[in-house]
């Protein structure tokens, strides 16, 4: 975020659920766990191919892997979850990005999770999530939209546990963009 600022990008928008809360597989603290690091290796090394002239990502647009299944959902679960909700990682480094970029717009995205996710979660630990990312992006004076507020959104709009799917790439889509037109 801070370099998107320092290079005047004027509308950041970033996910808020890594910032309020770590999985069961995180430490405490505000560290990314192995394979999130592993994944942006990979990224890198790929995008490094890419500006030597392979293409590595194909013609476009792939087609989406195949459902992940019942046991691979639950492998995940059991590896993530119980989520703790910590509070803001990195406050002060937040605050102090505000209020040196004043005229960058920050926005926060809470993700929407599948039923079994938000099961798995429990009732009280998403009201707490749900009030600690408000309360980080009001003290931010941030806007936060809330992808899927009453919780109803289908299996069909979810890849895994968390992931969206194209069907609920879409519709994240579509009702993100009437949100930021509405605060306008």
């Amino acid at each position: 975020a801070r370099t998107a600022a320092r290079a005047g990008v004027e509308d950041i928008v970033i996910e808020v659920n890594p910032i309020v809360a770590r999985f069961a597989d995180q430490p405490g603290d505000c560290f990314a766990p192995r394979h999130w690091l592993e994944a942006l290796e990979a990224t890198r090394l790929a995008g490094q191919r890419v500006l030597r002239g392979r293409n590595v990502f194909g013609s476009g647009l792939i087609e989406p892997p195949p459902h992940p299944g019942p046991s691979r959902i639950d492998a995940n679960l059991a590896r993530l979850y119980p989520l703790q909700v910590i509070g803001p990682c990195r406050g002060d480094a937040w605050s102090g990005l505000v209020a040196a970029y004043p005229d960058t717009r920050i926005s926060f995205v809470a993700m929407p999770r599948r039923s079994i996710a938000r099961d798995r979660i429990g009732t009280e630990v998403m009201a707490s999530f749900d009030a600690t990312a408000a309360a980080f992006a009001d003290d931010l004076g941030a806007a936060l939209f809330v992808a899927d507020p009453e919780g109803d959104w289908g299996d069909e709009n979810f890849a895994d546990q968390a992931h969206l799917s194209v069907i609920g790439a879409e519709r994240f889509q579509r009702s993100f963009v009437a949100w930021q037109r509405a605060l306008q």
